[in-house]
């Protein structure tokens, strides 16, 4: 079944394939075998008027505590909460925003007279009940209950029986009450209800059902939403032992929204990360017991996101893709511009559980590590006293010397250069070993291999002829010249400039796969868990990153302006000189039809491509089968771009997490943040580290303090430009950080106010270093000025 998406959308199961192991079930049941409680944190990056959010679920009483005090002490409003049993504990899901509205209070693990005793005190305080959570503890009803400050009438019944709750609809709708709001539980089989009721002259128009089956809540819902009704809560409780639901539907304006009922906590943690990296945020959220498993109920808004048509162009794109190769998974992830303004899976991550994917599920990317490798070797040429590109590779004096094989090396074994390798125009035309187990990771027994038994078969840098071989060996440079292994390197020197924690290499067994990974599967009946040893295959197509991973990569190598690239510009230049190897191919990296240029990946159960644009538009898209070497995946990911190009609406908000780690390591500490602990698997500090946000409002943004050297955690004054006109020449001072924190700034100026120029000749000059205890130096740039010509200049700032 596919997703849909419209103005009013139904309930939304993740795009899926058709492959036979695990159809695509309906969109309220996703039974899935795994568990998980897993607290989820997101928090958004995302335009003025967009909501910033909270997420919680698996939480103990007292963590449900701990975060409430957290959240609500930084003026965050508590949105829903909701008791639940997970295997036997009693756990809370709850969630937060920052949309304004009235004060609150709240209590929870509440028996029924604590709430009446509580509610009698809140209503005399001028404080009314807006929700009520039941729930199973210890054997009993409990209760978890908002106030908010208001006036008019509410009034709460705890601890309703079905008949109960029946013959409350009938009395009080009769005395002009309507259901402000309602949940459900189960205890020893029987049905209990708790509900809030509001007395109004006008009430809202709304539907409400209770003890509904799975298919007669699939039927009301399909009724009501065509009537233009939203679903604005849904709780999943038992009757007996089968699934029942209480849903309430109102007519009120709204944008685009989805809905899931029933998700393994595995999956309620997916789509809520796909829904946050497509500018959607939680609405709702319940979590029920079932069959010993925690479920949850979902709705997620629009919020600052693509319309409903552009995320249809996408969802029907990547849909039809799947079903015609059959492929159980696939991760896209679009930029614009060096920012990120969407990412979502779509189908299984293991379509024998039933986990779907979702954007930080990590792939297999097979050879789109050779532009990580590419790089790599051009940072260790940028170092200086290492190798040159055209630095031959074997031999006496050699990059690697006699390092491998036995040292009888022909003329055109010695002929190869690092360019030669980079090119792929070695003259091999024989991978060997790379696809043979029997050598396990044994990287100095490939390239002995290599140089005894593999003579090239045309001279080096004569034919182009597209070798894994070749990235290899420049892996085993790598490690000569940087004293590190290869992946250690990478991280080091390529990935952690970028921002990127969790790429790493994968492993070859099914058992060993890492958190977040997919599994993979192979049209051609290959075993990716055999065919495929990740490590020994390592600088030409061992490593596992996320789609947004690799955009992430991209934007700072990208030669474009935004953000600032890791690599010189010649090196830039040197790795997209796609004339010498004579088919396209430059440094790692090859040129796709003139406005566009690459990689792709493609191995046994694995199907990459990364593509940039000249237009500034960059997709990377991952699937966990492989097809032709990915260009049909290449194919629909274009077809869709196309379509969205002909709508041209485009976020204006930047998904991704902190730039790079220089800009990490300046934020960390500051926000009380433990930069190694993985940070950027948990978007809930977004917001607060975003290089754009301004968590203590003084107009300042992050990457500005970050660069004036001020604290960003409390107001202050930034020191701006103060400039000064001495004779015939206009100074402009100001201060700056002395420490490396990942932010650039350059100097404009302007005679007009209107453009603004940067102006590379303009120096600038220290002229006061840090006082002692300070990192912030004062600076000055001196402009020729005349009596009769304007000059103003600012600073531009730009996160790397």
């Amino acid at each position: 079944m596919l997703g849909q998406m419209q103005p009013t959308p139904r309930f939304q199961p993740p795009v899926g394939s058709n492959a036979p192991t695990a159809p695509l079930p309906r969109p309220r049941h996703r039974w899935a075998g795994l568990l998980g409680a897993v607290c989820l944190t997101l928090w958004t990056s995302l335009p003025a008027g967009a909501v910033a959010w909270v997420a919680r679920h698996g939480l103990t009483s007292a963590q449900y505590q701990e975060e409430f005090n957290t959240w609500m002490g930084v003026g965050y409003r508590l949105k829903s909460v909701s008791g639940y049993l997970n295997a036997g504990s009693t756990q809370i899901a709850a969630l937060w925003d920052d949309e304004p509205g009235p004060g609150q209070g709240a209590i929870h693990g509440a028996s029924a007279s604590d709430v009446t005793t509580t509610d009698t005190a809140q209503q005399a305080n001028g404080l009314r009940p807006s929700w009520i959570s039941i729930y199973p503890e210890g054997g009993q009803l409990h209760y978890a209950v908002i106030w908010e400050v208001g006036t008019g009438t509410r009034t709460l019944r705890v601890g309703r029986t079905y008949s109960q709750m029946v013959a409350d609809k009938a009395s009080l709708e009769s005395q002009g009450y309507h259901l402000l709001q309602a949940s459900a539980t189960s205890l020893l089989g029987v049905d209990y209800y708790a509900a809030v009721w509001e007395r109004s002259r006008l009430s809202p128009v709304q539907h409400w059902d209770l003890r509904m089956t799975g298919a007669q809540l699939q039927t009301t819902f399909d009724t009501w939403t065509a009537n233009g009704y939203r679903l604005v809560q849904v709780f999943g409780y038992d009757v007996g032992t089968t699934p029942n639901y209480i849903a309430l539907w109102r007519k009120v304006p709204t944008e685009e929204w989805w809905s899931y009922t029933g998700l393994a906590a595995m999956n309620y943690q997916s789509e809520t990360e796909n829904a946050y990296f497509q500018g959607y945020r939680p609405d709702f959220v319940s979590g029920y017991g079932d069959g010993g498993a925690d479920r949850y109920n979902a709705i997620w808004v629009k919020n600052g996101g693509w319309s409903g048509p552009c995320m249809q162009i996408i969802n029907d794109g990547i849909a039809q893709y799947m079903q015609t190769y059959q492929t159980p998974g696939v991760s896209l992830a679009i930029m614009k511009g060096g920012r990120l303004i969407y990412a979502k899976g779509f189908g299984y991550a293991d379509s024998s559980t039933g986990e779907t994917v979702g954007p930080l599920h990590r792939f297999r990317i097979a050879s789109i590590s050779k532009p990580l490798t590419s790089t790599a070797i051009l940072k260790l040429v940028e170092k200086g006293n290492t190798f040159g590109l055209d630095d031959k590779v074997f031999g006496s004096g050699a990059v690697l010397g006699t390092l491998y094989g036995n040292g009888n090396y022909s003329a055109r074994e010695k002929a190869i250069s690092v360019r030669n390798l980079l090119t792929h125009t070695t003259g091999w035309t024989s991978d060997g070993p790379m696809w043979d187990n029997a050598y396990g990771v044994n990287h100095k027994a490939i390239m002995d291999w290599t140089l005894d038994q593999n003579e090239p078969t045309f001279p080096p840098g004569t034919q182009y002829q597209y070798m894994n071989l070749d990235f290899h060996t420049l892996g085993r440079i790598i490690e000569k010249y940087s004293g590190m292994t290869y992946d250690a390197y990478v991280k080091s020197a390529v990935l952690a400039p970028c921002g990127i924690t969790q790429m790493e290499l994968g492993d070859q067994a099914a058992a060993l796969r890492k958190p977040r990974e997919v599994v993979y599967y192979d049209f051609s009946g290959a075993d990716p868990y055999v065919d495929i040893n990740p490590k020994r295959m390592d600088a030409n197509g061992g490593w596992i990153a996320t789609a947004t991973d690799l955009l992430q990569f991209l934007r700072r190598v990208d030669n474009d302006p935004f953000p600032s690239d890791i690599l010189s510009q010649t090196s830039r230049n040197e790795m997209r000189n796609y004339t010498l190897s004579g088919s396209g191919y430059g440094l790692g990296w090859f040129t796709a039809g003139g406005d566009e240029e690459g990689h792709n990946g493609c191995m046994t159960g694995s199907s990459s491509f990364l593509i940039h644009k000249t237009n500034g538009l960059c997709f990377a898209v991952l699937a966990n089968k492989r097809t032709n070497c990915s260009w049909e995946l290449k194919g629909a990911v274009d077809a869709i771009i196309a379509q969205l190009q002909a709508k041209n609406e485009w976020p204006d908000y930047d998904l991704f997490p902190v730039p790079s780690s220089d800009y990490l390591a300046w934020a960390g500490p500051l926000f009380n943040v433990n930069a190694s602990a993985g940070l950027l698997l948990d978007l809930g500090l977004v917001q607060k580290l975003s290089p754009y946000a301004d968590p203590d409002n003084d107009g300042l943004s992050n990457m500005e303090e970050a660069y004036y050297g001020t604290d960003p955690t409390k107001p202050n004054q930034g020191p701006f430009l103060r400039p000064t006109l001495e004779g015939g020449t206009v100074a402009f001072r100001w201060g700056r950080n002395t420490q490396n924190t990942g932010v650039d700034a350059t100097v404009l100026w302007s005679q007009d106010l209107v453009t603004w120029t940067p102006n590379a000749r303009l120096q600038i000059t220290v002229v006061a270093p840090p006082r002692l205890g300070s990192t912030v130096e004062t600076v000055e740039m001196r402009v020729a000025h005349t009596a009769k010509a304007g000059m103003f200049m600012k600073l531009q700032f730009t996160p790397r």
